[in-house]
């Protein structure tokens, strides 16, 4: 379950950014979204995001209560096995037994408190891995010097017989 943590985690950062792109694309258009009467389209598209997003979401929640139900049992049993190990194999006497029963339930809290936090580790490091892969990058624009040649247009660029109408809209938005 730690490791389906981290994939959800990735698909989390995925559907972040496909969020933030879908968005940052309407609303930099959102003249043009309005003048070809396109704005249902777009917000149909931005409610699958959503949806996306809420999805891997439940499906992280849903990861981390698993988790934690196959927590308390475990734990249980372990310490079942420790005290059958210590009478039956290693002759501890009760009292002994008794001391260690109240330091392991004294452990116990903390003992979930740090696989919660292992658990959100594992679901950080996609994103992290997104920001040292942008840090890694060698084709950042500001970062770059001297001078660089563009290739130029030599000759016109002609549409002929070019028809776009979006979904819903009631006109052509390029007629030539």
């Amino acid at each position: 379950y730690f490791r389906k943590g981290f994939v959800k985690g990735g698909e989390i950062r995925a559907s972040m950014e496909g969020i933030n792109s879908f968005l940052f694309d309407v609303l930099s258009g959102i003249k043009t979204v309005k003048a070809f009467g396109d704005w249902r389209y777009h917000a149909a598209e931005y409610k699958r995001h959503i949806k996306q997003f809420h999805d891997i979401t439940m499906q992280m929640t849903d990861n981390r209560i698993v988790t934690t139900l196959f927590q308390e049992p475990f734990l249980f049993l372990l310490m079942v096995i420790c005290i059958v190990v210590a009478v039956k194999y290693l002759q501890k006497p009760f009292a002994t037994l008794t001391v260690f029963l109240v330091i392991f339930i004294q452990i116990l809290p903390r003992a979930k408190a740090l696989n919660g936090h292992w658990i959100t580790v594992n679901e950080s490091l996609p994103h992290l891995s997104k920001v040292l892969e942008i840090g890694r990058r060698t084709d950042k624009t500001y970062l770059s010097t001297g001078t660089k040649k563009h290739a130029t247009l030599t000759r016109d660029i002609r549409f002929e017989n070019v028809w776009l109408r979006y979904p819903e809209a009631e006109r052509f938005a390029l007629s030539r």
